[in-house]
Formats: C-alpha cells, structure tokens, sequence
C-alpha cells in the first residue's frame, strides 16, 4: 500500500497517502477512523492533476464544437467570418477598456509620427528637386554662354 506513517511534531503518528485518488480516499477514511472521526468522504472532492484537466476541457470543447458544426448552418462565405471577427473585437473592447486604450495612444502616436516623417520626407524631396531643377539651367545657361564665346571668338579671328 502507498499510505505510510510519519512522526509528527506533536509526537502523533500521522498518515502519508500518496497521490491517486483511490488510495487518497482509502487513507482519508483510515486517518478518519484513527481520528474517530465521522468521514464524510462521499462528498470529497479529489483535485485533478493539470494535464487530467486539461485533456478533459479540450476532449468536451472538441465534441461541442463538433455538434455545433453538425447542427449549425455551413459558413456562407467571407462576410459571415468578418462579421464575426468584428463581433469577437468588439466584445474584447467592451470587456478590456484600457488595454484597447493603451493600444490607441501607443500605435496612434507611432503613425502620427510615421505620417510627420512621411511629409517631412516628402517636403525634403519637393525642394531637392526644385534646387536640381535650378542647378541645371544655370548649367546649361553656363554651356551656352561659353559655346557663344568660343563661337564668337571662332569668327573674330577668322575675320582677321
């Protein structure tokens, strides 16, 4: 049997049981009857492990989804999933205020200050183009002058 006894501090022998609940509820109703103690062991409740728990949840969310997929009419399309969304979205808004809050403020500052870089960008651009669009008139004003000059030059001293 897994249920040993172990010296307790009050000089006492006490009851170890070990952790399935078959051998628990045996060595609860021992200490019970060592203690001459009514058991009221038909309404214990034994705690389940997390890994038992969690097998069961997802097993009963499986077969419920299962039967509302067989009840429930087939999906009419892309309309009927973005409505959905929607609703899910909306009902966590409803449900968490301030974290939707905290969401707001933090990637609205961020493309506030995305659409302040675009346009400074944007306005940068604007006068780099106006300032090589100077840049070459005064360059081609500069080739022509000195393709006059050397051309007026050209004929003074053929006429000489």
């Amino acid at each position: 049997m897994a249920v040993g006894l172990k010296e307790g501090t009050s000089g006492g022998a006490q009851l170890v049981p070990d952790c399935s609940s078959s051998t628990l509820v045996r060595s609860l109703r021992r200490k019970a009857r060592l203690l001459r103690v009514k058991p009221e062991l038909d309404k214990a409740v034994v705690r389940k492990d997390w890994k038992t728990k969690f097998r069961e949840e997802s097993a009963m969310a499986g077969e419920q989804q299962g039967d509302q997929q067989a009840v429930g009419p087939p999906v009419a399309g892309w309309r009927s999933t973005v409505e959905e969304q929607y609703r899910k979205i909306k009902e966590n808004a409803e449900t968490y205020p301030y974290v939707w809050a905290s969401y707001i403020v933090v990637y609205g500052g961020f493309g506030l200050w995305m659409a302040y870089r675009w346009r400074k960008l944007w306005r940068t651009e604007d006068r780099v183009r106006v300032l090589q669009e100077r840049l070459r008139e005064l360059v081609r004003a500069e080739e022509s002058a000195a393709a006059s000059a050397s051309s007026s030059s050209a004929a003074a001293e053929k006429a000489t």
